[in-house]
């Protein structure tokens, strides 16, 4: 399989740590979800859709702590690849709440 992408060392060795941390500081255990659009939308609206769907998870769903990483499909869409530290909810609660916002 051919790599589509790449990442220097030192933001592979940032994102590491920051997992790491959260891990360490974790109140609830960490749960790993892919944030995606159904269709093309801009980098921009993307992160504006990222930002409202957090502070609903802190305000309503009592999302601890998490980490974000963006990743473009071949299409050039963004998509998002997050840790949560979120108490348990099932996950078609979670999806309603991002779907909201997309």
């Amino acid at each position: 399989m051919k790599k589509t992408w790449s990442m220097d060392r030192a933001t592979k060795r940032r994102i590491r740590a920051s997992a790491i941390r959260l891990f360490m500081q974790k109140k609830y255990s960490i749960k790993f979800l892919t944030l995606t659009f159904s269709k093309f939308v801009k980098h921009e609206i993307a992160n504006e859709c990222l930002s409202r769907f957090l502070e609903n998870c802190k305000k309503n769903y009592g999302l601890n702590g998490y980490l974000v990483v963006r990743e473009n499909h071949k299409s050039g869409t963004p998509h998002y690849h997050c840790l949560f530290d979120i108490p348990f909810h099932y996950f078609s609660t979670l999806n309603l709440a991002y779907r909201d916002w997309e």
